[in-house]
């Protein structure tokens, strides 16, 4: 990568490893670089508009989403998406608190969901 950094989110999208935000002290950083397998190569791709570490990252219906984190003066409830077809970042539904240090995954549907969702 291009730019040293430790707090950022990492997945897998659309074949490419995705290395998103994350703090290169001082900054928190709202730029994303894209490794390609095929070429092994690291390059920036649109940053995002919030700089932010420690955030929940995963890739739902095609899109890469980032949610939460800290923004370098506090927790927030902050989302947003990337799509790589377009190469832009939107704006998503903000969570309904602020959140750092939490981790996503995506759960296919499953007919018991609803019971592993429900209170206990």
């Amino acid at each position: 990568m291009s730019i040293p950094r430790h707090s950022l989110g990492v997945t897998a999208y659309k074949g490419k490893i995705y290395a998103v935000g994350g703090i290169n002290r001082p900054d928190h950083l709202q730029t994303m670089e894209v490794y390609d397998p095929t070429t092994n190569r690291w390059h920036a791709v649109a940053p995002m508009s919030t700089p932010r570490s420690e955030f929940g990252i995963a890739v739902v219906d095609d899109l890469l989403f980032v949610m939460g984190g800290h923004d370098g003066f506090g927790v927030t409830n902050k989302v947003e998406c990337y799509d790589a077809g377009t190469g832009s970042w939107y704006r998503a539904q903000d969570m309904s608190r602020a959140r750092q240090h939490f981790s996503c995954c995506v759960v296919p549907a499953h007919p018991r969901i609803i019971e592993y969702a429900s209170p206990r």
